[in-house]
C-alpha cells in the first residue's frame, strides 16, 4: 500500500493522489485571469496541492501571514491581481470573491506526471507584522529545494514512517517548511490533518497518530500542554518556533513524552537557518549551506546571512554571539531595552514572566515616559486568575534586576496573538491604552489589620489608597485632590485598579470583583 502524505479524517492521500488533484487543478488554473495565485486553503493537502499546481502552470503563489480576513484584504490590496481559491464552505473568505475549489471532487485515476518545480516558481511569504506592517518577500526554486533538503537532514534523516501534528498553519514560514515542504521531501512522513489548537486535541491527534509521532507547536502551545497535565503519549520530536523556548520547558518537555525538543531559528526573509537542542545546548547550531557573519567587529549587531539560495545577503534584526559551527542568541535589536543604565531583552523579560507559576501569558512592553525627560519604564501585560500585582512583582524580584521589575501590571483574560502565538504589538498597545488595569491583594497577616474589627478584619482605607498609588507608580510630580471611598476591602480580597491618564489629571479606582473600593483623582504637576 503506498505510503500516505496527508491522514484526512482518518482516510489516506497518496502521492498519486495529490499528483491528479495537482493536475486537475492546473487546468482549472489555466482558465483563469491572469495573475499569481493566492490559495486561501486552511487544509494542508489542499495547500500542497495548490502550490505544486500554481507551480505547474508557471504562476506565483502569494501566502497572506495569517488566515484571518483583515490579513488577507491587506495582501490583496497590495496584489490586486492575484486570483484567490478556497474550499467550499469558507464564507470567511466570501468577501475577496474568491474561486471555490473542491479538491475531494477531482478524479483520481490514470497516469499522473512527477512534480518537478520549475525553475521560474514563485512563493511569496509575509512577516507576521508583529513589529510593524506585513512585508512580502518572494523565494524561488534555489530556496524552496535549499530548504527541503535542509528540514529533511536536521529532522527527519532516518527514513522511519512517521505522523506530523501540526498546531500552526502552512502560510507562515515556519508552517510552510515544517507543515508543507518536510512531508513533500520525505516520502516516510505522513501529516494528519487538522490543526489541533487547544491541549485536549493536541494530546487527542497525538494519540491518533498510526506512527511515531512528530509535534510541530510553538512554545505557546507546549507550555498550554505540559501546564494540563495531561498524560502524553510518547513523541519521537518536538520542533518549536516563533518565540524564545525556554531551557527549563524543553526540559520539561522531554520528561514529559520522552521527545527530542528542536528549536529552530529562522525568519520569513532566510526560512531555517539554525537548530539546537534547548534542553541542552545554549548555541544553535548553524545549516551546512548558511553563512552568518558579523558586520562590524567584535560587535553582537548587524548579523548578516549568505547562501547560494538567497538572492542577496539578509541583514537579521537579532542580535547574535557567533561560537563554532553556529551561535548564541541574545536579543533582537530593538528587543533590547535600558533602564537605570542595565540592559534586557523585552523576550527574555516575558520568558521569565510567563514561568511565573500561576502566571497563564505575559508579555513585556516598554511604556511611555510620563513627562519629557521623564524615565520610561516597563509594563507587564499578564493573563492570570489567581495571582495579584503584588504576588507577580515579588516572584520577577527574585529573577531579575529591580530595575525591570514592572510598577505596571496589567490583567486581561488574553493577550493578543497571532496564528502562531507573536504578539501583535499593535493590538496589545491597545489594549494597554484602553485598559490600564492592576491588581493586588492586601494578606491577613498584614501589620495593619491586627485589631482592626478582630474577627473580620477590615483593611484601612489609608492601607488601600497607599497600595494603589504604589500601585499606579506614578513618575512626574502630583497632588492627591480627592479619594471618595465606596466599600470596605477584607483581607485577603483581590482589588483591581483602574486608571485614567489626563493631561493634568489622573483618575484611579479600584474595585474587588463588582464592588467599587475607592476613587481618586490626582493633580498632575500639583505642590
Amino acid at each position: 500500500m503506498a505510503q500516505a502524505v496527508v491522514l484526512r479524517a482518518g482516510v489516506a492521500i497518496t502521492r498519486d493522489d495529490l499528483a491528479w488533484r495537482c493536475q486537475a487543478l492546473a487546468q482549472l488554473l489555466e482558465t483563469l485571469p491572469p495573475g499569481p495565485i493566492m490559495p486561501l486553503f486552511r487544509r494542508g493537502g489542499d495547500l500542497m496541492v495548490g502550490l505544486m499546481a500554481a507551480q505547474q502552470v508557471g504562476r506565483g503563489v502569494i501566502l497572506p501571514h495569517d488566515e484571518a480576513p483583515p490579513a488577507v484584504r491587506m495582501v490583496l490590496a497590495e496584489n490586486p491581481q492575484a486570483q484567490s481559491l478556497c474550499a467550499p464552505g469558507e464564507t470567511a473568505f466570501q468577501e475577496f470573491s474568491p474561486h471555490i475549489v473542491d479538491m475531494d471532487s477531482f478524479g483520481c485515476e490514470g497516469p499522473t506526471n512527477d512534480s518537478v518545480w520549475r525553475e521560474d516558481l514563485s512563493v511569496t511569504l509575509y512577516t507576521s507584522g508583529t513589529t510593524g506592517m506585513p512585508v512580502g518577500h518572494c523565494h524561488g526554486r534555489p530556496f524552496i529545494l535549499a530548504a527541503m533538503a535542509a528540514w529533511r537532514t536536521a529532522i527527519m534523516p532516518d527514513e522511519i514512517a512517521t505522523t506530523l501534528i501540526a498546531t500552526v498553519p502552512g502560510q507562515h514560514m515556519f508552517g510552510f517548511e515544517s507543515s508543507i515542504l518536510l512531508p513533500l521531501a520525505c516520502p516516510w512522513l505522513t501529516v494528519l490533518e487538522g490543526r489541533p489548537f487547544y491541549p485536549a486535541d493536541i494530546v487527542q491527534a497525538l494519540l491518533s497518530a498510526p506512527n511515531r509521532r512528530l509535534l510541530i507547536t510553538t512554545p505557546l502551545h507546549l507550555r498550554a500542554l505540559l501546564e494540563q497535565k495531561i498524560p502524553l503519549p510518547s513523541i519521537y520530536r518536538i520542533v518549536t518556533a516563533t518565540a524564545p523556548l525556554s531551557q527549563e520547558l524543553a526540559i520539561a518537555a522531554e520528561a514529559a513524552c520522552g521527545a527530542e525538543v528542536l528549536e529552530v531559528f529562522g525568519s520569513t526573509e532566510t526560512g531555517m537557518i539554525a537548530t539546537r537542542r534547548t534542553a541542552r545546548d545554549t548555541a544553535f547550531t548553524l545549516r551546512s549551506d548558511i553563512d552568518v557573519t558579523l558586520s562590524e567587529a567584535g560587535s553582537h549587531a548587524g548579523a548578516c546571512v549568505s547562501a547560494a539560495h538567497l538572492a542577496e545577503p539578509v541583514l537579521l534584526q537579532d542580535r547574535l554571539h557567533l561560537v563554532p559551527g553556529g551561535f548564541e542568541m541574545l536579543g533582537r535589536g530593538q528587543d533590547m531595552v535600558k533602564v537605570a543604565g542595565k540592559r534586557a531583552s523585552l523576550a527574555g523579560l516575558s520568558a521569565i514572566l510567563s514561568s511565573v507559576p500561576g502566571v497563564t501569558d505575559g508579555v513585556f512592553v516598554m511604556g511611555k515616559a510620563e513627562s519629557s525627560g521623564g524615565i520610561a519604564r516597563p509594563i507587564a501585560v499578564v493573563v492570570s486568575s489567581t495571582l495579584s500585582a503584588h504576588d507577580i512583582q515579588h516572584a520577577l524580584r527574585r529573577k531579575i534586576p529591580n530595575a525591570f521589575v514592572p510598577r505596571r501590571i496589567i490583567f486581561s483574560d488574553h493577550i493578543p496573538r497571532t496564528s502562531l502565538g507573536k504578539v501583535q504589538s499593535a493590538a496589545l498597545m491597545e489594549l494597554i491604552e484602553g485598559r490600564a488595569a492592576m491588581r493586588f491583594t492586601i494578606p491577613a497577616d498584614h501589620p495593619a489589620l491586627p485589631g482592626h474589627f478582630p474577627g473580620n478584619p477590615i483593611v484601612p482605607g489609608v492601607v488601600t489608597l497607599d497600595r494603589m498609588l504604589e500601585l499606579v507608580g506614578i513618575s512626574t510630580p502630583c497632588t492627591l485632590q480627592s479619594v471618595r471611598f465606596h466599600s470596605v476591602l477584607k483581607a485577603d480580597e483581590t482589588c483591581d485598579v483602574t486608571v485614567t491618564r489626563g493631561p493634568k489629571q489622573i483618575t484611579a479606582s479600584c474595585q474587588a470583583g463588582a464592588r467599587k473600593i475607592l476613587t481618586a483623582r490626582l493633580e498632575v504637576g500639583g505642590s
